[in-house]
C-alpha cells in the first residue's frame, strides 16, 4: 500500500536537529536533546497571533549573492536563504519539519523509488498558475549540462540524472515527468531516505520556461526578469549593495505572511553589521564574531549551522606541492587544533577533525556518535617533519625553506586572520612558507570553480540532513569537487551506500569512505562553528537552523 501524506500532516525530518526560533529578543537554543516535536498540523507552522502585521525587517547580509536563479552558478547560502522567500518547492522545509509546500499531498510507492506529488491551486507573481510542467522544467534544467550549475548532482538522485548531465541521454529522459497540470511524478536512481528534504531546497525550485526562454541570459538577472511563486517577491537588487523583497499577494498562503518587506543590505564586515544594529540602521544580523557576545546579553542567539570548516588543497595536480600526499600529510600533522581554535575565537569553537558535522543525523542517533573518530586536537611536529622529509625528496627540493604556497581566503576580518593563523603555524612548525590572498566571496567562489587556488581556507554546510551532503563534496565527477580528489573506491563506496537500503550498512559504508578522506587528507578540518544572530526584541518568529534556509523570515512578524 501507498504511503499518503495530507496536507494536514508535517514530518519530521530528525530528532537530531538543532533549530532556534526568536522568542522575546533572548537567547534561544534547542539542542539536539530538546528538540523532539510531536507531528503538528500546518495551521501550527507560526506563532504569531492574528493581529500580527506589516512591517520592514532589515537584514544585514555579509555577502552578496552571486545569483537568484534557483539552478543558477555558484550559490551560496546566502543564496539559499534569499531563494527560501522568493520562490517555494513541493515542500517547505522549516526547522526539522517538512511542511507541504506547492505540493499539498505526495503518495511514495512502496520500493521508495516514486514519488506523486498532488500540487494546490496556486499562482506565479504574474497571476499564472504554477504547474507540473514548471517542475520538470527547474529539475531538467538542474541536471542540463548547458546550465553548468555547481548543483547538478543534487540532479542524480533522479533516474538518469548522472547520464542526462554527462550528455549520455537527452534531458528529456529524466525520470520527471507531468502527468497532468497539477500532478508530478519522480522517479529516482535508488531509495533515497531524504528526497523529501531536498524537494525543499532551491535547486530543485520551479522555473517558467516562457520566461526563462523569454530573457535568455538575461534571466533572473534583474528583478524584473523573472516571476516568483513564494511567499515575496524581488523587487529590486543592486549588486554589492542590497536586495528588497516584498511581501507576493499571489503567493498561496499570503494571510500567514505579516512582514510587508525584507531588505537585505549587504555588510561585508561583521562588525560593521553590528554597529548598524546599534546605530538601529538592522534589525537583524545573522552572525556576529563570538568575541563580541558579551556585550549584547538578551540581544543574541546562538544556533547550530551544522557549518564546518577547513582548510582545502587543490589537487588537481597543477601544483605538485598540494598533490603531494605526503606533504598533505605533513601539512595535517603539523596542524594544531587547539591552538588555531584559541587564537582564531578565544576556544569558543570546538576542535573538529571530522568531514562530518557532529549534528548530522545517523541510521538511529547522531552519524559521529554511532561512528566516532578520535581525531588529534594537537600538533605531532616529530610526525610531521617525518611526511615532510618524504614529500621534500619525492618533490626534489632541498629545504622546508624551498617551499612557498598561497592560500586563499574571502575578504572578512575573521577569514583573513585564518590566514595569518595558519602562516604563522606553518612556518613555526614545519619551516615552509605561506603567503595569504584575500578576496571577494563572489571572486573566491569563482577561483574554487575554476580551481585556481593552491590552499583555501573553506566553510561548508549540509543542504539536508544525512552525512552525504559533506561527502559527496568529494565523489570524482560531483561539480562540486573543487578540490579535485579522484579515488576510485570512494567512489565505490559512496555509489555502495547510496545504493542500500539498510541504514546500519549505509552509514557503515559513508563511514568507511570518510576515513579514506582522513587518510588522503583531502583537506584539514578546523572547528565546528556556531553562529550568533543579533535580533530586535520585538522581532518575533525567525527561524534559525541548519536543516532549513537560513534565517528565516517567511512566518516572522513584529510583535
Amino acid at each position: 500500500m501507498k504511503k499518503f501524506l495530507s496536507i494536514l500532516l508535517t514530518l519530521l525530518v530528525t530528532a537530531q536537529l538543532a533549530a532556534c526560533t526568536v522568542a522575546g529578543g533572548n537567547s534561544s537554543t534547542e539542542t539536539a536533546e530538546s528538540s523532539q516535536q510531536s507531528v503538528s498540523s500546518s495551521a501550527e507552522i507560526s506563532s504569531q497571533p492574528a493581529e500580527a502585521s506589516g512591517g520592514v525587517v532589515r537584514v544585514a547580509l555579509k555577502a552578496d549573492t552571486p545569483t537568484v536563479d534557483p539552478q543558477g552558478k555558484t550559490p551560496t547560502t546566502d543564496t539559499a536563504g534569499i531563494l527560501n522567500h522568493i520562490f517555494e518547492g513541493l515542500v517547505r522545509v522549516r526547522g526539522n519539519e517538512i511542511l507541504p509546500g506547492i505540493a499539498e499531498t505526495w503518495d511514495i510507492s512502496d520500493d521508495g523509488l516514486v514519488y506523486t506529488f498532488h500540487l494546490r491551486d496556486a499562482n506565479w507573481s504574474d497571476g499564472q498558475p504554477v504547474t507540473a510542467d514548471d517542475f520538470v522544467y527547474g529539475m531538467q534544467r538542474l541536471v542540463n549540462p548547458e546550465t553548468a550549475t555547481n548543483n547538478a548532482a543534487q540532479g542524480f538522485y533522479i533516474l538518469n540524472g548522472r547520464a542526462v548531465n554527462a550528455g549520455e541521454k537527452p534531458v528529456e529522459e529524466l525520470g520527471v515527468k507531468a502527468l497532468d497540470e497539477k500532478t508530478l511524478e519522480v522517479t529516482l536512481e535508488n531509495p533515497t531516505a531524504y528526497f523529501l528534504s531536498l524537494c525543499g531546497q532551491y535547486f530543485y525550485m520551479p522555473v517558467r520556461e516562457d520566461i526563462h526562454q523569454q530573457y535568455g541570459t538575461e534571466f533572473a538577472s534583474s528583478a524584473e526578469t523573472n516571476v516568483y511563486n513564494g511567499p515575496f517577491m524581488l523587487k529590486e537588487w543592486r549588486v554589492e549593495e542590497k536586495l528588497v523583497l516584498e511581501r507576493n499577494p499571489s503567493y498561496w498562503d499570503a494571510e500567514a505572511v505579516k512582514l510587508d518587506t525584507i531588505e537585505y543590505q549587504i555588510v561585508n564586515n561583521v562588525d560593521t553589521g553590528a554597529a548598524m544594529f546599534d546605530a538601529d540602521q538592522v534589525d537583524f544580523v545573522p552572525e556576529i564574531n563570538p568575541e563580541m557576545l558579551s556585550l549584547y546579553e538578551g540581544q543574541t542567539i546562538e544556533y547550530d549551522t551544522g557549518k564546518l570548516s577547513y582548510i582545502r588543497f587543490n589537487m588537481d595536480g597543477s601544483n605538485e606541492i598540494t598533490a603531494n600526499k605526503n606533504f598533505r600529510k605533513a601539512f595535517a600533522a603539523a596542524f594544531d587544533r587547539t591552538e588555531f581554535c584559541q587564537l582564531y575565537m578565544n576556544g569558543i569553537y570546538p576542535p573538529n577533525g571530522r568531514f562530518t558535522s557532529q549534528s548530522i543525523a545517523g541510521a538511529d542517533g547522531a552519524y559521529t556518535e554511532e561512528h566516532p573518530y578520535d581525531f588529534p586536537v594537537t600538533a605531532d611536529i616529530e610526525t610531521a617533519k617525518e611526511y615532510l622529509d618524504q614529500a621534500l625528496g619525492e618533490l626534489g627540493l632541498s629545504a622546508p625553506s624551498d617551499i612557498t604556497l598561497e592560500i586563499m581566503t574571502r575578504d572578512s576580518e575573521s577569514d583573513r586572520k585564518v590566514g595569518t593563523i595558519v602562516q604563522d603555524m606553518m612556518l613555526k612548525n614545519l619551516g615552509i612558507n605561506i603567503t595569504v590572498r584575500s578576496i571577494p566571496a563572489t571572486e573566491w567562489l569563482e577561483e574554487h570553480k575554476n580551481h585556481t587556488y593552491e590552499l583555501s581556507y573553506n566553510g561548508n554546510g549540509p543542504d539536508y540532513n544525512d552525512p552525504f551532503t559533506y561527502l559527496e563534496l568529494y565523489v570524482s565527477d560531483f561539480s562540486g569537487n573543487h578540490s579535485s580528489y579522484n579515488n576510485p573506491e570512494y567512489d565505490r563506496l559512496i555509489t555502495e551506500a547510496n545504493a542500500e537500503t539498510d541504514p546500519q550498512k549505509r552509514m557503515g559504508l559513508l563511514f568507511d569512505a570518510e576515513m579514506l578522506l582522513v587518510e588522503d587528507v583531502v583537506g584539514v578540518p578546523t572547528v565546528t562553528t556556531y553562529a550568533y544572530a543579533l535580533c530586535k526584541p520585538n522581532l518575533k518568529d525567525v527561524q534559525l537552523g541548519f536543516q532549513s534556509p537560513s534565517p528565516d523570515f517567511v512566518y516572522a512578524y513584529y510583535e
